[in-house]
């Protein structure tokens, strides 16, 4: 899901709720064992602060562009736009049965996440070898 936030408690409970459709179960090797992996995207967008805003003008005028955001937060923004992005990814590590003790479901889960890994990994190695051959995208 996307989401926008002007306000840094408001981007950490964000990331709070996409950590809570994560799905963890215990395993002999970890109590809390991560059952899928989670891709965090951060867009941080800034820009130029009103030079009456910053203080270094003696003359104090409303900014003609002065907007407020889906958050509450005013806007009186200048200029240019500067973006940066930020891609946090967390995968669930690789399973081995005789170690993890894994049986029924959590068995069919360390499979699931066993083969996503290995072809995140097939992909990866055709991607860095500028393989003209089918990469295998959705294999996963």
């Amino acid at each position: 899901k996307r989401k926008s936030s002007r306000r840094p408690t408001r981007f950490f409970s964000l990331l709070a709720m996409g950590e809570g459709y994560r799905t963890y179960a215990a395993t002999k090797m970890n109590e809390d064992s991560s059952r899928s992996h989670a891709i965090f995207r951060i867009i941080v967008e800034s820009r130029q602060r009103s030079q009456a805003k910053r203080g270094t003008s003696n003359v104090v005028a409303e900014p003609k562009n002065k907007r407020r955001s889906n958050d509450g937060v005013e806007d009186d923004a200048d200029g240019a736009v500067r973006v940066a992005e930020l891609n946090l990814v967390d995968l669930a590590g690789s399973e081995r049965t005789a170690q993890t003790g894994a049986e029924g479901q959590r068995l069919k889960e360390g499979a699931h996440i066993n083969k996503s890994l290995l072809t995140l990994g097939q992909v990866i190695n055709k991607l860095a070898a500028g393989s003209n051959s089918f990469i295998p995208y959705r294999d996963s």
